[in-house]
């Protein structure tokens, strides 16, 4: 019956002594590479100051920004024509186009995207994303990059577009933003 238990015994208290000794022989392979180096006094002192100085966490301060003035559906819209503006690149689309056109563009876009929001919910969708991005018109305006503005008139065009195209009357939302014919 020994014969049995000793191999086990001696697997269970080598790595009892594996489990204690590795910690200890990783601390003294890091001493012996300061000392190799001749920086063992550096790490003496790290380990004093680290004792004897508590890490003080320094105060977050609260970032105050003008984003703060959105309300929650216009961080959403705002975040829309950034994720716009930041995805190609602006000086090739400015050569190339103008809001209008690629709005015309946006337009595409969201009668392709037709046929995965239900037929019933559509103009509520195309209400919300005129609405929406029209909200947001004066802090585009006031606080915008020139590429947020461009790509903000893009989308309002886009929006437009759309929203006409499946019979929404879009008259009254065209005075919305200025510049808009």
């Amino acid at each position: 019956m020994y014969e049995i238990l000793e191999p086990i015994l001696y697997f269970i208290i080598g790595i009892f002594i594996i489990l204690l000794v590795a910690p200890i022989i990783g601390v003294g392979l890091h001493l012996a590479r300061d000392f190799a180096t001749k920086n063992f006094f550096a790490f003496k002192r790290k380990t004093k100051r680290a004792i004897k100085t508590p890490v003080k966490a320094k105060p977050k301060a609260k970032k105050v920004t003008l984003f703060t003035k959105l309300n929650k559906s216009q961080k959403h819209w705002f975040r829309f024509v950034d994720m716009r503006a930041n995805a190609l690149d602006f000086n090739f689309l400015k050569k190339n186009d103008t809001p209008i056109t690629y709005g015309n563009e946006h337009y595409i876009e969201y009668k392709a995207n037709e046929l995965e929001v239900p037929e019933d919910k559509r103009e509520k969708v195309a209400l919300d994303r005129v609405e929406g991005l029209a909200s947001i018109q004066n802090y585009i305006n006031n606080n915008g990059s020139e590429k947020q503005k461009f790509h903000f008139l893009a989308s309002w065009y886009g929006a437009i577009f759309y929203a006409s195209s499946i019979g929404i009357n879009v008259d009254k939302y065209k005075d919305l933003i200025d510049g808009t014919e």
